[in-house]
């Protein structure tokens, strides 16, 4: 049975038995609303071989679902107005959408369906593989980028923390639809993911639509309490200790026990 709402100040928080998180923060002074749904998987879940399938999942979302086709995707975002993004990181993944708020309900809708019903269609992973192929070498290519890339790896060494989000250009070339497959089964679990929005909503039925939306979403294995990186023995004590205190810092508070 779904736990009934509990008022968080202005929010509301749910949680639903198969673990997923309903957020909502309603702005009645605002005509605009924004959802999002995001899941606690990132590249610090990856290993080397693995390492950029988090970012390429990301990209493959919106290359079609079971019921719409990649055009029928962005045509339907395009009537509403709506705004379409998503982002991959170290430590989560977000999907949103930003529109007005009379279309906080079909914003959901859309979100949900590129989440829990994307199919990744061959042809459309080899494409986009491509795309991001093309991404990477622009990243290796920019300093500030590269620089980025060279800390991370000072700092955590061989560690999952000390990967590039966007993958190795071996990996990206290597990719096929079962990687994804499985990267979705393992992490696209209900313990992982909150499902928010925020902005001029009905709360009450916006939220009753997202628990129907999401109360299919598998279950899967309680995931482990998220564990402080180890930084490398030679980035130096008092620096090691304290980037593995913000990452944990961080991941408390987006990922309360």
């Amino acid at each position: 049975m779904t736990a009934p709402a509990q008022r968080q100040g202005t929010a509301l928080l749910r949680q639903l038995p198969n673990g997923v998180r309903l957020l909502v923060v309603p702005m009645p002074h605002v005509q605009s609303a924004s959802v999002g749904v995001f899941l606690r998987v990132g590249s610090r879940d990856e290993t080397p071989a693995t390492n950029g399938i988090s970012h390429v999942l990301e990209h493959m979302a919106f290359k079609g679902t079971a019921s719409r086709s990649v055009q029928a995707i962005n045509l339907d975002a395009e009537r509403l107005g709506a705004d379409v993004n998503a982002f991959t990181g170290k430590d989560f993944t977000g999907y949103f959408m930003t529109g007005l708020g009379q279309h906080a309900d079909p914003l959901l809708r859309m979100t949900a369906d590129i989440v829990l019903n994307s199919t990744f269609p061959a042809q459309e992973l080899q494409r986009e593989l491509e795309v991001i192929r093309q991404e990477a070498l622009e990243y290796d290519e920019d300093p500030q980028d590269s620089a980025d890339v060279l800390l991370d790896r000072a700092i955590w060494g061989d560690a999952p923390m000390g990967m590039p989000v966007i993958g190795t250009l071996a990996n990206i070339e290597g990719f096929v639809r079962d990687d994804l497959l499985r990267h979705v089964q393992a992490h696209h679990v209900g313990p992982k993911t909150v499902v928010a929005a925020a902005g001029n909503v009905d709360a009450a039925a916006w939220m009753a639509l997202a628990a129907e939306l999401f109360a299919g979403m598998p279950s899967g294995a309680e995931p482990s309490a998220a564990q402080p990186p180890a930084a490398t023995p030679y980035a130096g004590q008092a620096l090691a200790r304290r980037f593995a205190q913000v990452s944990q810092v961080f991941l408390n508070i987006a990922w309360p026990a």
